[in-house]
């Protein structure tokens, strides 16, 4: 994936799709993130030496150990274990990942999806929530004339009382 990039190249992120450029010291120099990483480590695979023989180049992967193995060390040990060409252990890995990143694009497609929703709730439900306010009021004033009303009535009854009895 980034295998070719130079540093100062510009690349596209895997993740969140959005351009950035290679550091001076290359892929190694970005920050430490699951998928980047697994592409390093594909990358360093193609270019390693074996696991064990460190001066011999890598040739198969033993599938059952996951070591990246020479064909002496084959011989030797894994003969009857499944080793693939490293090449194709690299194909199958990008694979993997691949698979990987699209299952996390799409959950986090789903995430922001199910985050607009959460949004949109949450706005009718503070609209709901200002028209229950406003009837509140409304009838709170509707309750505070009636009292008032009342109350004059009483205070009306009681002056009439009183001027009658003078």
């Amino acid at each position: 994936m980034f295998g070719n990039k130079q540093p100062r190249d510009t690349a596209s992120c895997p993740v969140c799709r959005r351009e950035f450029q290679i550091p001076s010291d290359g892929i190694s120099g970005l920050p430490h993130h699951f998928i980047i990483q697994q592409v390093q480590e594909l990358n360093n695979l193609l270019e390693s030496s074996c696991d064990v023989h460190r001066d011999k180049h890598v040739v198969f992967y033993c599938c059952e150990c996951n070591e990246n193995i020479c064909v002496s060390y084959f011989f030797d040990n894994h003969r009857i274990h499944t080793t693939v060409e490293i090449r194709q252990a690299a194909d199958n890995f990008q694979l993997r990942i691949d698979d990987d990143v699209e299952q996390i694009l799409s959950a986090l497609s789903s995430v922001r999806e199910q985050s607009e929703q959460t949004k949109h709730v949450a706005a009718e439900v503070r609209s709901k929530v200002e028209d229950v306010k406003k009837r509140v009021v409304a009838t709170g004033e509707i309750v505070k004339r009636a009292v008032d009303d009342q109350i004059n009535d009483v205070l009306m009854k009681l002056e009439s009382v009183t001027s009658e009895s003078d």
